[in-house]
């Protein structure tokens, strides 16, 4: 699959945005982009694995709520990353962008792992909220059933295929192409798929989850809903942590991608690969979670101790929000 406009073809004072965003630059360029790309995803894949594995190796870990979400928070991050490396390798093989079908699927599996990834923080925002909200008002919290648990995980993934599915709708002016020759994604072409891509897809995959994130932060920061100490604190400001790192890294990726800079090829490369170091991010912040650490530093046989589970144990009792 050839690219359809060389970045050396272009009239610089005459090239709209749209050619900017397709127009390919050397092979010399793409190949190191895929190079880059396959090692940081493979990196991240790893990660992903590695911690997923971690959590549903002991009992007593995948036992809790919020573990069951990290699990399939990180999910999506593994599975971008995963296909992205495989990709990148075929087309290093390859020696181009290796076929139309690919095309279609790295649009749909890359759109599945953001919508994916920042709706699941969305879950966890609200459960944080209600569990800060309750405690501030003294209620004794009620577990969630595992059924309610994995059907709202269900939504979440069900929304996030069937906004990644937008581009094989004819009706929608939204298509999966091939941008600067290296990665296909979701994309606007002309002045309506313009408007289709800021104001219905971006505000359905990052917009209406940023706000509502952003508005639980601010609730919480200033209803001052942090415990003063004590496990339930400690339990909030990790998931806090990933809640800023989403901010930060998610947001700064889709202007990279999708904005020009001066038509830069390498801003648009730094924005792929600063997507896929958010995965890697959020994993190392988990690992820091004292029952997934403990249970990690067991595995290699660098503690002996109980783990985390004094620490945190208490507060996962409880954690399962309101029904």
């Amino acid at each position: 699959m050839d690219p359809i406009l060389r970045r050396s073809e272009l009239n610089t004072t005459t090239a709209t945005h749209y050619d900017w965003l397709v127009a390919a630059p050397s092979d010399e360029v793409m190949m190191k982009a895929w190079i880059i790309w396959s090692t940081i995803s493979t990196v991240v894949s790893l990660s992903c694995i590695i911690l997923i594995a971690s959590i549903l190796a002991s009992s007593r870990t995948r036992s809790k709520t919020f573990n069951i979400y990290i699990v399939f928070l990180t999910l999506p991050d593994g599975l971008f990353s995963t296909m992205c490396a495989v990709t990148c390798f075929q087309n290093i093989s390859a020696g181009k962008y290796h076929s139309t079908f690919g095309c279609q699927f790295q649009s749909w599996y890359s759109s599945f792992g953001w919508s994916a990834n920042m709706w699941m923080n969305v879950l966890i925002a609200h459960e944080l909220f209600g569990l800060l909200n309750n405690i501030s008002l003294g209620r004794r919290l009620k577990q969630r059933s595992n059924r309610q648990l994995f059907f709202l995980i269900f939504c979440v993934y069900t929304y996030a295929a069937f906004v990644s599915s937008w581009t094989l709708i004819d009706a929608f002016p939204h298509r999966a192409l091939l941008l600067g020759g290296i990665a296909c994604l979701p994309a606007e072409y002309d002045f309506n798929s313009t408007l289709f891509f800021w104001f219905g897809y971006i505000p359905a995959i990052l917009g209406i989850p940023l706000v509502y994130i952003v508005t639980i932060i601010t609730i919480v920061v200033r209803r001052h809903l942090l415990p003063s100490h004590g496990n339930s604190r400690y339990l909030a400001i990790f998931f806090v942590r990933l809640l800023i790192v989403f901010i930060v890294m998610w947001v700064p990726s889709i202007i990279l991608i999708y904005c020009d800079f001066g038509q830069s090829i390498g801003v648009r490369i730094w924005g792929g690969a600063w997507s896929h170091l958010q995965g890697l991010i959020s994993v190392i912040l988990c690992f820091t979670k004292p029952d997934i650490k403990a249970h990690l530093a067991r595995v290699f046989c660098l503690s002996n101790e109980v783990d985390g589970e004094t620490v945190v144990g208490t507060t996962e009792a409880v954690v399962r929000t309101k029904t």
